[in-house]
């Protein structure tokens, strides 16, 4: 462990976590949350053409927000490989937490 008693850091982490986590809580997930909140919002705007009715299909259908999402996963797809790259360029110098140097 470290000296003040805490463990020792085997690996560099990311908090949160890159990409998609079962739990839903990794960096990808916590994005199409927010993406997903706001097709969410669409379906609270009632239409006055049709009362039952609300904007979902049309946030769907609109280009201009397609290429935005598409945008987006492609800049978060990006983002995670240059994190990864980032981490693996760290890795060479593991043995400054992973070595004891009271030992």
């Amino acid at each position: 462990g470290g000296e003040d008693g805490s463990p020792r850091v085997k690996s560099i982490k990311f908090i949160p976590k890159i990409g998609s986590m079962n739990n839903g809580r990794g960096i990808t997930d916590r994005l199409f949350n927010v993406t997903g909140s706001f097709f969410h919002i669409s379906t609270l705007v009632k239409r006055f053409d049709a009362p039952d009715g609300n904007f979902m299909r049309e946030m769907h259908l609109d280009n201009e927000i397609s290429t935005l999402v598409a945008m987006l996963s492609d800049a978060m797809a990006d983002s995670e490989l240059d994190c990864l790259d980032l981490q693996k360029s760290f890795e060479k110098f593991s043995h400054l937490w992973t070595t004891d140097r009271a030992t």
